[in-house]
C-alpha cells in the first residue's frame, strides 16, 4: 500500500486529474455564465413583443408591449406618463429575483395587430397540431431532461471517488461547486420536463389560479389549452377571445355593480374586477373627439388605474370567459383535465350554469373519454 502511494507513475496521474479539474471548473463556469446570460425561458417567449396586461400578486396592472430578457422582463406603456413628482416613466421592469411579485400575463386578441394575429395563430397552430419534426424535436428535449439528473450525480459520485483517494485536495474541496456549475450549465428552465404535463399539451385544461389579497386563498378556474410549461411558468391559450357581456359606465361617479367596482378619485378612476370571470377594460370615450382603446385584462382581485378625461366621459368593458394566460407556478397549476365540449348523451345530467355538483355520467369511462377526445387535426377549435 505504502509503495502505491508513492508510485511516480499514480503521482503524475494524479496531477494531470488536478490540472484537468481545474481547467474544467474555469471553462464550465464560463460556459454556464455565457449560456444564463443569453437564456430566456421558453415559455415567456410566447409572448414577447405582444401587447399584454401584466397582473402583479397586490392586484395591481400593468399594460403594454412585453420584452422578454435573460434576467427580467419589460412592459413598455402606450403612453408615457409623469408622475406628481416630475418623473416621467415609459416602462415597467421585473426582474427574475422578483419573480414572487408576479401574478399573471394576460393577452387579449381583440386589440391585437394583424401582425400579431397572425404570429399568435401560428403558436396555436404549432402547439395544437404539431408536424413531426416538432415532435420529434420535443421528444429530443423530454429525453435530454431524463438524463440530465443521472449525469451531474454520476459526475459527482466520480468527483466524489477522487477525493476519497486524494483526501483535503482541490478536487474533493470544489466538489460541491464543480456541480453547482454542472447544473447550471445543464438545467434549462425551458426544459424542465413532466410527464403528467406533458400529455396535455395541446389539450383542453383548467388552470387553477390565485386570486390576488384573498385572505380565504381562494382561486378562480381558467379554462384553456395547455401551450407550454417550463420550471417557473405555464400558460394556456384560448383560440376564441369573444365577449360574453358589455357593460357601459360614466366614470364620473363610483359604482359596484355587474361584478366590478369603480373608485372615483380626483384625477383618477380603480377599475377592480370583484368576479371570477375576466374582465376587459375595452375603450375610454370622452367629449367629441376624445376616445382611447385600452384593452386591459383585469382576473378577479385585480385593479387598473386610469387617467380621467375632463368632462364626462364613459368606460366600455367587456366579459370574456377565455383569453391566453401565462402565470408563475407559485401563483397557478395546471389542476384538472378538461374537454372540448360536453359529451352529448349526457348534456341532459348537466346541473344549472354556476353549479360545481359532480354530475354522473351514465355508460361513459374514463377509457371512453380518452377515445373520444378530438382528433390532433380538430385540437384548435375552441372549447364551446
Amino acid at each position: 500500500m505504502h509503495l502505491a502511494q508513492t508510485d511516480p507513475g499514480a503521482a503524475s496521474t494524479f496531477t494531470n486529474i488536478f490540472w484537468l479539474t481545474i481547467g474544467f471548473i474555469f471553462l464550465t463556469a464560463i460556459i454556464s455564465t455565457v449560456v444564463a446570460r443569453r437564456r430566456r425561458d421558453r415559455v415567456l417567449r410566447l409572448l414577447h413583443d405582444f401587447r399584454v396586461t401584466m397582473a402583479l400578486a397586490n392586484g395591481t396592472t400593468v399594460w403594454g408591449d412585453l420584452w422578454i430578457y435573460p434576467q427580467g422582463m419589460e412592459v413598455r406603456y402606450d403612453a408615457v406618463y409623469r408622475t406628481g413628482s416630475g418623473a416621467i416613466k415609459s416602462s415597467y421592469m421585473l426582474y427574475d429575483t422578483e419573480i414572487n411579485q408576479l401574478h399573471a400575463l394576460c393577452r387579449w386578441a381583440g386589440d391585437q395587430s394583424e401582425g400579431e394575429r397572425q404570429e399568435r395563430a401560428q403558436q396555436v397552430k404549432r402547439r395544437a397540431n404539431p408536424g413531426a419534426v416538432r415532435r420529434f424535436w420535443r421528444g429530443v428535449k423530454n429525453w435530454f431532461n431524463t438524463i440530465r439528473d443521472a449525469f451531474t450525480q454520476a459526475l459527482g459520485a466520480f468527483l466524489g471517488q477522487i477525493g476519497k483517494v486524494r483526501p483535503g485536495g482541490v478536487i474533493q474541496t470544489q466538489q460541491g461547486q464543480v456541480e453547482k456549475i454542472g447544473q447550471t450549465l445543464i438545467q434549462s428552465p425551458g426544459f424542465a420536463y413532466e410527464p403528467m404535463l406533458e400529455k396535455h399539451i395541446g389539450q383542453p385544461v383548467v388552470l387553477e389560479v390565485s386570486i390576488p389579497n384573498d385572505p380565504r386563498k381562494l382561486t378562480i378556474d381558467l379554462p384553456g389549452y395547455l401551450a407550454e410549461y417550463s420550471k417557473d411558468y405555464v400558460a394556456i391559450f384560448n383560440v376564441d377571445h369573444r365577449p360574453t357581456q358589455t357593460i357601459e359606465l360614466p366614470m364620473d361617479e363610483p359604482a359596484e355593480r355587474h361584478g366590478l367596482k369603480l373608485d372615483v378619485e380626483s384625477h383618477q378612476v380603480v377599475v377592480t374586477n370583484m368576479e371570477p370571470v375576466p374582465l376587459v377594460i375595452a375603450a375610454m370615450s370622452g367629449e367629441p373627439g376624445q376616445g382611447r382603446n385600452l384593452g386591459v385584462v383585469l382576473l378577479q382581485g385585480c385593479s387598473a388605474r386610469l387617467s380621467k378625461f375632463p368632462g364626462a366621459a364613459r368606460l366600455r368593458l367587456l366579459r370574456v370567459e377565455r383569453l391566453d394566460v401565462l402565470c408563475p407556478r407559485n401563483q397557478a397549476r395546471v389542476r384538472h383535465g378538461s374537454l372540448e365540449s360536453m359529451p352529448t348523451a349526457a348534456s341532459e345530467n348537466l346541473p344549472p350554469t354556476g353549479d360545481d355538483r359532480i354530475v354522473v355520467f351514465p355508460k361513459l369511462t374514463l377509457g371512453e373519454v380518452g377515445r373520444r377526445r378530438p382528433a390532433p387535426h380538430a385540437r384548435a377549435e375552441p372549447p364551446r
